[in-house]
């Protein structure tokens, strides 16, 4: 980017995009390649979708994004309900958009991705059916969670939280080992089903990187984009690890993590040189006690500027949230150091049930008689 001013000029805008970054709204999606170059080879076959115009029942809407709208649809052909995307780009470039698009989801094959179903065209508009979600994105639940909302406090205390951080990175490690990396995980784009289950939505404008890799490209939402996307590198899944450690920390402390600014542009030009504030200040807001320092210094690590001082991949910041699950607890300080230890001795009684009655037994004689020669010993000077 040779300079940010009030327009991007490193690349050609097509009229969708040529409102300024400075107007641009801060949580939306934004890319700079908004209009798709059609391969010259491609041919026109490859793209022929069966018109099934009077298959779906569009019911309502779902939510919008830079290349679609998706709605809930009943599939009348087999009584299902579905959620259709449909591409706002007509002709040709929609149609590569929408191939694009399955082609990517159609590699993965995870539970945190919402299976395709179909693609089809309707009045000149490609779409394609993926399953059905019903729940809340985790914008509308961190919203809950400030208005103070009781059942939703109660269904996400700080566990649920960790736990949803958990799903999302094993999704990402199916996704990246695919070569695939998202470039857009906000709140927005994570829902949530009834039962807890974590969905990582829209790929459209996520990254193959057996094509490219990102150098140039301005894709994402500002305030959730990483110091290298906002700079147009080359990124990889790095990226996405700082973009989901920004939505955890806000899930955390129900506070955006970095600064407050008013334009998209801001955001942009401000990420890359912003130094991120103290992650032990999270606080957890349903009983306001510190999250734990463990689970801080992932958050941390995970909002680094220089990628190589994050975690590496998605398997290396799972591998180190699930051991504190287990209680391999890194030694940062002197509370964990402790938790470390009484963990391994409850995992210690676990495995030897018939001596956990007399060890309890003799550590709480222990701390008793300890207790009774201090007060002795202190009642003597006083």
């Amino acid at each position: 980017m040779e300079q940010k001013n009030t327009k991007l000029s490193m690349h050609t805008l097509s009229e969708e995009f040529s409102l300024s970054l400075h107007e641009f709204p801060i949580e939306e999606t934004f890319s700079s390649k908004s209009s798709m170059p059609v391969p010259e080879e491609l041919n026109v076959q490859d793209l022929d979708f069966n018109r099934k115009e009077d298959r779906y029942n569009f019911e309502e809407p779902l939510g919008e994004g830079a290349y679609g709208k998706v709605w809930k649809a009943k599939d009348q052909k087999i009584g299902r309900v579905v959620a259709l995307k449909e591409f706002k780009t007509t002709g040709m470039e929609g149609a590569w958009l929408c191939q694009s698009e399955i082609n990517r989801a159609g590699r993965l094959d995870h539970p945190g991705i919402p299976t395709i179903y179909d693609a089809g065209q309707k009045d000149g508009n490609s779409y394609f059916t993926m399953k059905y979600v019903e729940g809340k994105t985790l914008k509308q639940i961190i919203q809950e969670l400030i208005d103070k909302n009781k059942e939703t406090h109660k269904r996400f205390p700080f566990i649920k939280r960790m736990e949803l951080m958990v799903q999302l990175l094993r999704t990402l490690c199916d996704l990246h080992e695919n070569r695939i990396v998202h470039r857009d995980i906000k709140p927005e784009n994570i829902l949530v089903d009834h039962n807890g289950h974590a969905y990582l939505m829209d790929l459209g404008i996520a990254l193959d990187l057996n094509e490219s890799n990102g150098e140039g490209d301005l894709c994402g939402t500002p305030k959730y984009m990483s110091p290298e996307q906002c700079d147009c590198g080359r990124i990889d899944g790095r990226s996405d690890l700082y973009s989901l450690c920004a939505t955890f920390y806000e899930m955390l402390s129900l506070t955006y993590y970095g600064p407050k600014l008013r334009t998209a542009m801001a955001y942009v030009e401000q990420i890359p040189i912003w130094e991120p504030g103290r992650v032990d200040l999270i606080l957890h807001p349903s009983n306001g006690s510190f999250v734990p320092s463990e689970f801080r210094m992932i958050i941390h690590t995970g909002l680094q500027k220089d990628v190589h001082m994050r975690y590496q991949n998605a398997k290396e910041m799972l591998h180190a949230l699930e051991n504190i699950q287990d209680g391999e607890i890194c030694t940062i300080c002197t509370r964990t150091l402790i938790k470390k230890n009484l963990h391994r001795y409850m995992h210690f009684l676990d495995w030897n049930p018939y001596i956990s009655v007399p060890i309890t037994i003799g550590l709480i004689s222990v701390l008793f008689f300890a207790a009774v020669l201090l007060g002795t010993v202190l009642g003597q000077y006083l």
